[in-house]
């Protein structure tokens, strides 16, 4: 793993935790990590695994974060939209900033 040290230290170990990957395969978790995730009025800490795999992902957000900020998925605008005091506010995919990011990740594994 080309971790930075300082990274590396925030990383929590655990016991085993089996997952599987998009390919089907089974990988481990190095341990966990817990990151302040913004979302306009909300800051909310997420627990993200740690793994070391090829992944045209940065991370996976999941239900429970979802569900706690009232936010509606949406793959086919590649958005989350969920409410705010004032009204609804979105979080919206770049498509070109994360092609870019998965060029530069992937040499890296090359």
């Amino acid at each position: 793993m080309d971790t930075p040290e300082i990274a590396r230290a925030m990383i929590s170990p655990q016991t085993q935790s089996h997952m599987y990957g998009f390919d089907r395969n089974e990988t481990h978790s190095s341990g966990t990590v817990a990151i302040p995730v913004h979302a306009d009025a909300y800051t909310i800490i997420m627990e993200f695994y740690v793994v070391d795999v090829e992944s045209p992902h940065n991370a996976i957000l999941e239900r429970p974060w979802l569900h706690m900020i009232n936010a509606v998925p949406s793959t086919y605008h590649q958005l989350v939209r969920y409410p705010i005091p004032r009204g609804r506010t979105d979080i919206r995919g770049d498509q070109a900033m994360s092609r870019t990011i998965f060029i530069i990740a992937r040499k890296k594994f090359v």
